[in-house]
């Protein structure tokens, strides 16, 4: 499931703006609840995790999606000045973390 957005979908500030913050976060849960769904059946059949229970890798893929998306937005989008070989080393770390 790909996630469109839109100018439309951002939140408005002030009183009347309380239900386009609403919708907005309504939209983000959309669209982090559906990606990892996906994604369970896959590292079940690929052995990402052998032998991991279900609620192990839904673990591990939320982990996987706040962290990165996280990094990758200070890092990439912000601007943060990172050395490249660090910022790489430190998400494997991270996300090989997750996945024990």
């Amino acid at each position: 499931m790909t996630t469109i957005w839109s100018e439309h979908d951002a939140p408005r500030v002030g009183k009347s703006g309380r239900p386009s913050i609403r919708a907005f976060f309504e939209k983000l849960v959309d669209h982090y609840t559906s990606a990892p769904e996906v994604n369970v059946g896959e590292w079940i059949r690929r052995g990402v995790m052998a032998g991991a229970a279900e609620d192990e890798l839904r673990l591990a893929i939320a982990m996987m999606y706040t962290m990165v998306d996280s990094f990758m937005h200070l890092w990439l989008v912000d601007g943060w000045h990172l050395d490249h070989d660090a910022a790489i080393e430190a998400m494997t770390d991270a996300l090989h973390a997750t996945m024990r």
